[in-house]
């Protein structure tokens, strides 16, 4: 039987910490020094980082700010356009409608542009593939894209998808929130990543 979706406490919904706040900032680290080792090879000086709201900003603030001390210290210059683009496909539960509505687009001109996507977690696949499928039509078309997810969710794959830089690979179908993911619009700002309790989910 589920609990009933009453106001609840932290305590109450944890089971248990998956990823702890000092290992989101070492991966995080880790995935920074990947993405400027991959643009400083290819000799990249020019990027847009789009930010998956709401989610994604809090690993997007912490992965930029990384990047910018990792390009400061290898005296490389990597001009990082912020912008973000806001899509839904959550309804009221932790399920995804399989439906995307773009609800804010992002300010800066995508085309002929390098573009970086931030995203807090690529489950599905779906929201990734709606992505593409925007990207590929002609007054869009970038240069390039490349995907950053904090998690890489792939025990419930639908999609085929290409992260290019990860976190934390995740194979067992745990509902997650901490550090940016959400537990029913709350507890985003949670300095872990945490799994909620069946019966709360």
């Amino acid at each position: 039987m589920k609990a009933t979706k009453v106001q609840s406490t932290l305590k109450e919904i944890i089971d248990f910490v998956l990823y702890p706040s000092k290992n989101i900032r070492r991966e995080i680290k880790k995935a920074a020094r990947q993405i400027v080792n991959d643009y400083r090879s290819r000799g990249i000086h020019y990027v847009i980082a789009v930010v998956i709201m709401n989610g994604a900003s809090f690993v997007a603030t912490q992965l930029l700010l990384e990047i910018g001390r990792i390009c400061f210290k290898l005296e490389y210059e990597l001009k990082v356009i912020f912008d973000t683009m806001t899509i839904s496909s959550y309804g009221e539960n932790s399920e995804s409608s399989g439906e995307y509505l773009l609800k804010k687009d992002m300010h800066n001109a995508p085309r002929g542009k390098e573009i970086l996507f931030i995203e807090d977690i690529i489950d599905t696949g779906g929201q990734y593939q709606y992505l593409m499928d925007l990207f590929s039509l002609e007054n869009r078309r970038p240069a390039n894209i490349r995907f950053f997810s904090m998690i890489n969710k792939n025990s419930r794959r639908v999609h085929k998808v290409k992260i290019d830089y990860c976190c934390f690979l995740l194979n067992d179908d745990y509902y997650v929130a901490g550090f940016g993911l959400d537990y029913r619009y709350g507890y985003r700002n949670h300095p872990d990543i945490f799994v909620v309790k069946k019966e709360w989910q």
